[in-house]
């Protein structure tokens, strides 16, 4: 039996990325892939949405397990804003009703920074865009 590959999503989940979400949780057993956590920056969204986005999925396909962590705000390689309006106002192009997105309460009390260090030894990394928490880590 071949070894569990344990990975942690580094996004911006805007329609995309919520895809690229999909498709792994949906393959994780038959590519012996487990998601381990959900780490959430500025992109084609900002980030309170694309934590609403990644918690709307994993609650969609009954995986409140995999923990969010939500990062950073501001983008360190873009000097202004870089979230696409191709992507609606909430990251999926504004087709879900408010009322049915999950509450931030559900997010880790951790910033996504700690969270990367903290499973830096355990998971490989998925990065999806350029990435906000792997950059401040590394200058520190």
């Amino acid at each position: 039996m071949m070894k569990t590959t344990k990975v942690c999503v580094d996004c911006d989940p805007g329609v995309d990325d919520v895809w690229a979400l999909i498709t792994l949780l949906k393959c994780e057993q038959r590519c012996n892939i487990e998601l381990k956590a959900i780490t959430v920056c500025t992109g084609n969204t900002n980030v309170k949405n694309g934590c609403q986005n990644a918690l709307l999925i994993l609650k969609t396909l009954n995986r409140m397990d995999v923990p969010v962590y939500a990062g950073s705000e501001d983008s360190l390689l873009i000097k202004d804003s870089f979230v696409s309006p191709s992507h609606g106002s909430d990251g999926l192009k504004d087709v879900i009703n408010s009322n049915e997105k999950p509450s931030l309460d559900l997010l880790q009390t951790k910033h996504a920074v700690q969270a990367l260090h903290d499973l830096i030894e355990e998971v490989k990394f998925i990065y999806t865009f350029p990435s906000q928490q792997l950059l401040i880590k590394i200058s520190h």
